[in-house]
């Protein structure tokens, strides 16, 4: 049995292989660690190097920090591309502001549903004076799809 080249020739140019030797499972490649970081630090505090000076021997080049803050805030994904003892190079792969996400994904609950017992039934309430504004519907879900359409037209 021959071994495989990691160069061929196909078509006049180089294809290149990836050989054996360079593949690993991430356990054996690449430490992957989880930093909370405490409240009232920053992204700043955290971005310069002498911030990781106590904890750096734990990392190598390569290393992927996931990071959260401490009250939930903020989460990012950050590679180490420059290590020694005391101190560790950061880049962000990915930085989400929880707080900022979260409210651009609220939705406005200008109505609600409410089950109103066996004389008004499903019902639908505005939330702004909790005053009933549709009532005897025959189902949550008519109500539900009664809501989406008003928000939809209110968007609109």
């Amino acid at each position: 049995m021959t071994k495989s080249k990691p160069y061929t020739i196909e078509g006049g140019r180089e294809n290149p292989k990836l050989p054996w030797k360079y593949l690993k499972t991430l356990a054996a490649s690449q430490r992957q660690f989880t930093a909370t970081i405490p409240v009232g630090h920053t992204k700043d505090d955290y971005m310069r190097t002498s911030y990781w000076d106590v904890v750096a021997i734990q990392f190598e080049v390569n290393t992927k920090l996931n990071i959260i803050a401490e009250d939930g805030s903020f989460y990012g994904e950050y590679l180490v591309v420059a290590c020694s003892r005391i101190h560790a190079q950061l880049v962000e792969l990915l930085y989400v502001d929880i707080e900022t996400a979260a409210l651009q994904n609220r939705i406005p609950e200008d109505y609600v549903y409410a089950w109103k017992g066996n004389v008004l039934r499903h019902c639908v309430l505005r939330t702004s004076d909790n005053e009933i504004v549709v009532q005897e519907m025959a189902s949550k879900q008519e109500c539900m799809e009664w809501i989406a359409a008003k928000m939809g037209s209110v968007a609109a």
